[in-house]
């Protein structure tokens, strides 16, 4: 049988595995990886699939730490996600406090209490005063303290 036509080269041949071309027995070196597997544990991460053999069963897939953060309550509604509808509303768990302050002749930060996120109401008192009528015609307002 004459091979001298023949392409094939040591890399397309299975390791071990022999074969004649160009009128010579060549030995193979291409590795046999059966069935290869694989996992993505970040965003940006991804799979290079070894040279060489692969018998067609082998999968790449999300690391199943990963996959287990991949459900509706993690992701914001409206937003999908490999399939995974997202139901977070971003009130989840969330506490708003409303607070009265007296009005003071000092400068005051309002913030809210240890166990709530945030103020959703400041509710300012009025300065209590007294009006009245002073001797030369005009008003004089008292601020009650």
């Amino acid at each position: 049988m004459d091979s001298t036509d023949a392409t094939v080269n040591a890399a397309e041949i299975l390791k071990g595995k022999t074969a004649y071309a160009r009128g010579k027995q060549v030995t193979g070196s291409m590795l046999n990886h059966g069935a290869v597997a694989g996992v993505i544990s970040t965003r940006d991460e991804s799979y290079t699939v070894p040279i060489g053999y692969h018998d067609g069963s082998g999968t790449v897939g999300i690391d199943q730490t990963e996959r287990a953060k991949l459900i509706p309550s993690n992701i914001r509604s409206g937003v999908t996600i490999l399939d995974v509808e997202g139901s977070m509303t971003g009130t989840e768990d969330v506490k708003s406090q409303s607070k009265t302050v007296s009005p003071s002749t000092e400068q005051q930060t309002i913030l809210p209490d240890s166990g709530y996120n945030y103020l959703s109401q400041i509710t300012v008192d009025a300065i209590p005063y007294v009006e009245s009528s002073n001797s030369a015609g005009g008003t004089t307002v008292t601020i009650a303290g």
